[in-house]
């Protein structure tokens, strides 16, 4: 699940739609509004703005330091393999 980094400047959705580019490497066309996800890591609040997304061109998925695999995955397939609850929650909500 894709997130990353604000960047001064830029809108969320705007953020949104580059993260996923810097991390997969498709072009996405921003849909609805999905959730806001808030958890705390080392005692520093986190907070992560979901979008649904419709995939408008794949792109070259290239492993990096941040995202070393890349697959599409159905929804019970995904929050078997995701680690974090509040992401499997997200799933659920979202369907």
């Amino acid at each position: 699940m894709p997130k990353g980094k604000w960047e001064p400047g830029e809108t969320l959705e705007a953020c949104a739609v580059r993260e996923i580019f810097e991390e997969t490497g498709c072009h996405v066309a921003l849909g609805p509004f999905g959730d806001i996800v808030r958890y705390t890591v080392k005692g520093s609040a986190k907070f992560v703005f979901y979008w649904h997304m419709t995939l408008v061109g794949p792109g070259r998925f290239v492993p990096n330091d941040e995202v070393d695999v890349m697959l599409w995955a159905t929804i019970e397939e995904a929050q078997r393999r995701l680690t974090h609850r509040h992401e499997v929650d997200l799933i659920e909500r979202c369907r």
